[in-house]
C-alpha cells in the first residue's frame, strides 16, 4: 500500500488572499491552476445547463460568466440541449 501524498503545507500563505500567486512557488502555482481547470471547465457546464434548465437567459448566464451574451452562447450553446436541437438542421420534404 503507497501513503497518501498531501499537498504542502502553506507557510505565509494562509495570511494572504487564496488568489493570490505563492511568489516562492509559481510552478506549484501553475500546477495546481492546470490540474484544477478541467474540472471547473466540466463544472461550469454543468451550471451552465442548470441554469438554462431554470430558464436564465443567455444575458444573465453571461453576466455571471463576466463575459458578453455572445460569447457566452457560442461557448456553451453546443453543451445545453435545447441549444443543440435549436441547431439541428430540419428535413425537407
Amino acid at each position: 500500500m503507497h501513503p497518501v501524498a498531501h499537498p504542502p503545507q502553506p507557510s505565509l500563505c494562509h495570511r494572504r488572499p487564496f488568489c493570490e500567486l505563492d511568489e516562492q512557488r509559481p510552478l506549484l502555482a501553475v500546477y495546481v491552476a492546470t490540474r484544477l481547470q478541467p474540472g471547473a471547465e466540466e463544472w461550469q457546464k454543468d451550471a451552465v445547463r442548470a441554469a438554462r434548465a431554470a430558464n436564465y437567459s443567455w444575458d444573465e448566464i453571461a453576466q455571471a460568466l463576466m463575459t458578453s451574451r455572445q460569447s457566452a452562447h457560442e461557448k456553451f450553446r453546443k453543451c445545453v440541449p435545447e441549444e443543440q436541437k435549436e441547431q439541428e438542421p430540419t428535413a425537407q420534404s
